[in-house]
């Protein structure tokens, strides 16, 4: 993500990461559809931390339902995009 090479954001997590190529174009497609740099950087992140088993999968699950809720109540997706 060009944004999160150009202008990292000031969080501790955030400057002791190494970023690969394809984080970086996940970055740039969430800062496309309007999330910030540090919206961007912190679901990155979190994947990360869901893809070592750091995360309770069942929690997880709870919690993207209630963010997807919030993301759908905002504007910020729906069910009709391709």
């Amino acid at each position: 993500m060009q944004a999160i090479a150009t202008r990292p954001s000031d969080t501790a997590a955030a400057k002791a990461v190494t970023w690969t190529s394809a984080d970086l174009e996940d970055g740039a497609l969430l800062c496309a559809k309007g999330f910030s740099v540090e919206q961007a950087e912190r679901m990155i992140l979190m994947r990360r931390r869901v893809e070592r088993g750091d995360i309770n999968e069942v929690a997880v699950d709870v919690n993207h339902l209630e963010f997807m809720r919030w993301l759908v109540q905002r504007g910020r997706v729906s069910d009709w995009e391709a």
